[in-house]
């Protein structure tokens, strides 16, 4: 390369980067960070300098469950912290947790010493706060629109985000970008019994067969909804169903249910049937022209004490049919 090409190549890195300096009579760039223009400064945390606040979007004494980590712990070995924690500074040394109390957790069960954190700037809390919003409301729409919460973590994101801002799930859904069905029905994922949401969590149920699951709310009777929602989940994850599957099994559930109701309702009907051709055969061949007054009295004493079992016979039967409707 001739001297001239060489010192115009020079000029024009000189000219591109200011951060160029001469070592050994050649010009070598070098990296220089700029001033963070981002609404957040990630840093490395010594894990007992972080604080945690009672704010957390997530149950805490399940977190603090081992197993509950187990795949977020595999992941982390294997790739690394996708999504650092939030946090605040105290202003002691130390670090408030907003957001990200399972990742931390995980850290802590791997015996790491340092966490990556996101650590808002002074420009973006004052923001925060001209805004009339909170760290609470951040770390929870921060929590949200991670890529890995599972349909539970969801819905208990977007349960505390209703409370916490007083908004419609219509509302809500236009904030986040979310359709106002999805996230109803992620909260509906919280009145599965406890077990079936822990399978959630673990992943062994998925959003598609847990939405079929909650298709067995139908069923009235609390004890008997409970434990077939928890034998239905069990089952899909046993013998590994699709959605497809899924649909089709708690399709049967729910046509044995009704199958059953209607045979309650059948029995019903013949039994208050039954009652009433015996009434009717008692009194139906009686003559009131044959019979004196002192007779009458009587057999209409009689039919008086068989009205109060013919009308309850009769509201057990209006109540079976309304309930097989």
């Amino acid at each position: 390369m001739s001297a001239k090409k060489s010192k115009k190549k020079s000029e024009n890195i000189t000219k591109k980067n200011s951060n160029v300096i001469q070592m050994e009579g050649k010009n070598v760039v070098v990296e220089v960070p700029k001033p963070s223009t981002s609404s957040f400064h990630e840093l490395e945390i010594d894990l007992d300098k972080i604080t945690l606040g009672d704010h957390q979007p997530r149950d805490r004494e399940k977190i603090n469950k081992r197993g509950s980590t187990k795949k977020l712990r595999e992941s982390i070995k294997e790739v690394g912290l996708l999504h650092p924690i939030l946090v605040t500074d105290n202003g002691d040394g130390t670090y408030l947790l907003i957001s990200g109390e399972r990742r931390f957790q995980a850290h802590k069960e791997l015996n790491y010493k340092k966490i990556r954190a996101n650590l808002p700037s002074k420009k973006t809390l004052r923001a925060i706060e001209n805004d009339g919003r909170t760290l609470i409301e951040l770390a929870l729409f921060e929590n949200v629109r991670r890529e890995n919460l599972t349909p539970i973590e969801e819905g208990r994101t977007f349960k505390k985000l209703l409370e916490h801002l007083g908004v419609s799930q219509e509302e809500l859904g236009k904030r986040l970008g979310y359709k106002q069905g999805s996230i109803s029905l992620k909260i509906r994922f919280l009145d599965l019994p406890e077990e079936v949401q822990d399978m959630i969590e673990a992943g062994l149920i998925n959003g598609r067969q847990a939405r079929e699951i909650i298709r067995l709310q139908k069923i009235e009777d609390e004890e008997e909804r409970v434990e077939k929602q928890i034998e239905v989940a069990k089952k899909i994850n046993i013998e590994k169903l699709t959605a497809k599957s899924a649909k089709k099994l708690v399709d049967s559930a729910l046509g044995k249910e009704k199958k059953s109701g209607g045979q309650l309702l059948r029995l019903g009907v013949k039994k208050a049937v039954h009652f009433i051709s015996e009434l009717d055969c008692k009194f139906a061949d009686i003559d009131l022209d044959e019979l004196d007054e002192k007779e009458k009295e009587q057999k209409l004493k009689e039919l008086e004490q068989h009205i109060p079992s013919l009308i309850e016979k009769l509201q057990v039967l209006n109540e079976k049919v309304k309930s097989s409707l």
